[in-house]
């Protein structure tokens, strides 16, 4: 908005130091009267606030899914070896993986070592499971096609994926971007994954 007058023209003392324009609110009947009141918006404030709520939101929606799915598997069990369940669920990826352009399954290792922080891992090259951190079913099939959405990052996403380290600096390891997709990833191919091993015989529902 442009306000003109016709009034005496304003001069700027020579020490002033003009600053980034701000928000103004005026009030006051006639310029005489005019009080003019900055409304400062401190971005960093908003930023933080917003980190938050998506923050706060996704942790509440992941927990609500994490609750909801357990409910639903917890009295699966496994009908074939660990090694074999992997590979099943590796196996149900497959058009998943073809419509994204990738032409081989990602390889695996299955660690008899329990890991102090992670039930599974991605190191570039292969996908990592402590299957001593894993105590059913549904967590091992959540943190398999977890793994896999690493593994089609670093083949199509490589610019990205190559950021890994620093989003974990800025944002930390829960929100860091790449994380809250392979998580979403898990989330959404969860159930399909989980009909297919019935399906193929692999699990059964306990009584």
């Amino acid at each position: 908005m442009v306000f003109s007058c016709a009034a005496h023209k304003l001069r700027i003392p020579c020490h002033t130091i003009i600053r980034e324009p701000t928000q103004f609110i005026f009030s006051g009947d006639t310029l005489n009267d005019l009080s003019i009141i900055p409304v400062q918006t401190d971005f960093v404030t908003v930023l933080s606030y917003g980190i938050l709520i998506i923050a706060f939101s996704y942790l509440l929606y992941s927990f609500i899914s994490d609750i909801r799915s357990l409910l639903k598997y917890r009295r699966c069990s496994s009908n074939v070896s660990t090694s074999r369940l992997i590979q099943e669920i590796i196996l149900f990826t497959n058009d998943i993986l073809w419509k994204e352009g990738i032409s081989h399954f990602p390889i695996y290792k299955i660690s008899y070592y329990p890991h102090k922080k992670y039930l599974g891992a991605f190191d570039g090259k292969r996908i990592i499971v402590y299957v001593k951190n894993v105590t059913d079913v549904h967590t091992l099939t959540v943190v398999v096609l977890h793994e896999v959405r690493h593994y089609i990052q670093s083949q199509v996403e490589v610019k990205n994926y190559s950021r890994y380290e620093r989003y974990s600096k800025t944002y930390g390891y829960v929100l860091n971007p790449l994380e809250i997709q392979c998580y979403l990833f898990a989330l959404k191919w969860l159930d399909p994954c989980i009909e297919y091993l019935f399906s193929r015989n692999v699990i059964k529902k306990c009584a």
